[in-house]
């Protein structure tokens, strides 16, 4: 119980918000077009995306990671996150700038390759480690999914 109070601290002294998008449970919105294979941008509820979006908020803590053995520095990095949070492989960390609890610009996206429970004594989850790798998306889609993140997480 010590290192999940200790794990639990740390997140809370070190870490920071990100939000957690899960672009593998999509339900398309229905202002989808399927003739022209594209959404309506002005949506209020899919924001533009043509899925309706699943996003959490985790308080989490980021690592750069020695990735020039792989031959592309700065690529790759490591987020813990507090052992509650359900995060898969293909969920998508979003690095926030928060404003007074208000989400004001995306500063960064990694998509999650890979996770790890780190469990100890009494087979209990301590904490989630990640590995990440930087993700590029569209500025179209980094506008609608920041307006997404708005509107629907609680400041």
């Amino acid at each position: 119980m010590m290192l999940l109070k200790r794990a639990e601290q740390i997140l809370e002294k070190y870490g920071w918000d990100v939000v957690v998008l899960r672009p593998t449970q999509k339900l398309q919105c229905n202002c989808w077009k399927e003739i022209y294979r594209e959404p309506d941008s002005g949506c209020s509820i899919c924001y533009g995306l043509g899925w309706i979006p699943h996003l959490s908020k985790w308080k989490a803590r980021f690592m750069p990671m020695d990735d020039s053995s792989f031959g592309s520095p700065g690529v790759y990095s490591v987020w813990y996150l507090p052992r509650d949070a359900r995060v898969v492989t293909g969920d998508i960390i979003i690095d926030v700038e928060w404003e007074h609890g208000y989400a004001k610009d995306i500063t960064d996206r990694y998509r999650i390759d890979a996770s790890y429970n780190y469990k100890y004594a009494y087979n209990e989850r301590i904490y989630i480690k990640t590995v990440c790798s930087r993700l590029k998306i569209d500025d179209y889609q980094e506008v609608n999914i920041l307006a997404a993140i708005r509107a629907r997480l609680p400041i």
